[in-house]
């Protein structure tokens, strides 16, 4: 029988390839987030020591859970790395069974294993096995096609392997970003199972909280992309007070500056540069180092609570940062 894993609040930071790196979910998760998950980890790299996949997997000590998310498509693989979670400090693995990226189903994984029921089940068995007893979930869209309901055989698949939670993303693969998330999906869940998480399109902390109220067997929420633009978010969702601009600033400041300090050049390149200009900022290479210099740290909250003055960030829809 795994653990029991205790989530601080109903509210969790989503996982976000390229941005939920190790100083993110501390920083979120001493703002409010009930948990956080590591953006994806390849297992089959963190079983060969590649530093990619370590540094994706690196952990800081912070309150809440800390889930490692990993991607695979092979069974042993997948055990293997999931027994590597509880002793890099995590309270909590899962697999990705819906990632819409590109190269994640070029090599068969992510949502790529949807439909493929028998596949499906071995994945889930071996990482019940692996993880010994460290809870184990996942995450899934609701299927291939809008319709088509695979998320149930998930579900059902997740249930008979023992797994703690199953977590749903309540759009199709093909939808992507851009279709519509259909929370009555939840309702057509059998009653008893793993324990249920959804997220999906929550751009703000009502519509966070009216998702819960919603669905009374839903424990928890996931928010992304939001949190991007909004790192107080979290806060909101527990009834807080808002933050002042200046403390918006600072904590927006100390999020770009967490992220980009965990990414190789390359990542920090690709990602920071579209998430500064999504918040409207200068976001040239030269932004990035800068980002990384902790004396300029009061020089980014003050353009950032000049930049707040103007008004809220845009949010983000579809997925900007990986194209």
């Amino acid at each position: 029988m795994a653990d029991s894993l205790t989530l601080s609040t109903p509210f969790l930071l989503a996982p976000m390839a390229g941005f939920t790196t190790a100083g993110v979910r501390r920083l979120f998760l001493h703002n409010g987030a009930g948990g956080a998950s590591s953006g994806l980890v390849d297992a089959e790299g963190l079983l060969r020591g590649s530093q990619g996949s370590l540094r994706r997997a690196a952990r800081e000590e912070a309150p809440g859970p800390q889930l490692l998310q990993l991607f695979a498509n092979d069974s042993k693989v997948l055990a293997g790395a999931a027994a590597l979670a509880g002793g890099l400090g995590f309270q909590g693995v899962e697999l990705n069974l819906g990632c819409p990226a590109t190269p994640l189903l070029a090599r068969g994984c992510g949502g790529a294993l949807l439909g493929r029921r028998t596949e499906v089940r071995g994945l889930l068995e071996a990482l019940r096995e692996g993880a010994g007893e460290l809870p184990a979930g996942v995450k899934t869209r609701s299927g291939r096609l809008p319709g088509d309901g695979e998320f149930l055989v998930v579900h059902e698949l997740a249930a008979e392997a023992g797994l703690d939670w199953f977590c749903l993303h309540p759009r199709s693969l093909a939808g992507g970003y851009e279709e519509p998330v259909d929370w009555s999906l939840l309702d057509s869940l059998p009653t008893r199972g793993p324990r249920l998480w959804a997220g999906g399109g929550l751009h703000d902390a009502d519509a966070a909280r009216r998702t819960l109220a919603a669905h009374p067997r839903l424990e928890a929420v996931l928010i992304g992309r939001a949190a991007l633009t909004m790192p107080w978010i979290f806060r909101q969702c527990a009834g807080g007070a808002d933050p002042s601009l200046a403390e918006r600033a600072g904590l927006l400041t100390d999020l770009l500056r967490a992220q980009v300090s965990d990414l190789d050049w390359q990542e920090a390149r690709r990602l920071t540069t579209g998430w500064l200009a999504q918040l409207g900022l200068p976001h040239g290479e030269e932004e990035v180092f800068r980002l990384a210099d902790r004396r300029r740290r009061g020089e980014w909250a003050r353009l950032l609570e000049e930049r707040l003055q103007a008004g809220p960030p845009a949010p983000i829809h579809g997925n900007p940062f990986l194209r």
